[in-house]
């Protein structure tokens, strides 16, 4: 709903979209600020390159050509970095955040794990095709001695580097 209220302020009601085809494509566009936040990339030059290669692929057209729905559609491109923004703002006022932004917070500011308890370890298992924040996390907390990784991993695979899977592991 929150969304859906950011994008209905940022739009000015110029393409007024019925909440039932907002919930269509929200929880993607939600992911897809999960995983920007999750890998922590520069937001601003996503949506910017996002919106280049949207301008090379209509490059060939001449405005004339170009139909509302496309131009509706390029209009979108243009509000996605507002509305990532917004969505942010809004949930840092109410002291929420979603789980991408917890990640990266956490991996930004490592400190706040041990403000309670200077002791404070942790134990890492089972983790598999993890995010650079989730990564970032591991590393700093075993750099500070404070987090201890356990692989799981089957000695034919271990043992040989030149295995792929091996030199993953």
């Amino acid at each position: 709903v929150m969304l859906f209220e950011i994008h209905q302020q940022l739009d000015n009601g110029k393409h007024a979209i019925p909440f039932d085809e907002f919930l269509e494509w929200a929880p993607i566009l939600l992911s897809d600020f999960d995983e920007l936040d999750r890998y922590l990339l520069n937001i601003d030059q996503v949506f910017k390159d996002l919106r280049n290669i949207k301008d090379l692929e209509y490059w060939h057209l001449e405005e004339a050509d170009m139909t509302p729905a496309r131009k509706r559609f390029l209009e979108f491109w243009d509000l996605l970095p507002k509305l990532y923004h917004k969505l942010q703002e809004k949930l840092k006022d109410s002291n929420r955040m979603n789980a991408g932004s917890a990640y990266k917070y956490l991996a930004n500011n490592i400190d706040v794990l041990f403000t309670e308890d200077q002791n404070q370890h942790y134990l890492f298992a089972g983790f598999n095709a993890m995010s650079k924040s989730e990564m970032d996390i591991l590393r700093q907390t075993y750099r500070l001695g404070r987090g201890h990784i356990i692989i799981d991993g089957d000695s034919f695979y271990m043992d040989n580097q030149s295995h792929e899977a091996g030199m993953f592991l």
